[in-house]
């Protein structure tokens, strides 16, 4: 459960920030319309692939760790 938190908060953060700077193209995810960059729910394909990018990071470190999904026994 820790991994995912840490998945999704670094996909968040890393699509956000790089998207920004990156982005060439940007859509609103409610209109799916073409809107301006740093507005609230707008998206670009190059932060959207950073964000899956930097979560799949996380995961192949939890994985390189030991961790396989399952929750530990409980007693």
């Amino acid at each position: 459960m820790l991994a995912a938190a840490l998945a999704s908060a670094s996909a968040d953060t890393v699509s956000s920030e790089l998207g920004t700077l990156y982005g060439k193209r940007f859509w609103n995810i409610m209109t799916l319309r073409k809107d301006t960059n740093g507005l609230d729910g707008v998206i670009s394909a190059e932060g959207t692939l950073a964000g899956i990018a930097a979560s799949a990071v996380i995961v192949i470190i939890y994985m390189g760790f030991g961790g396989d999904g399952q929750a530990p026994p409980s007693s």
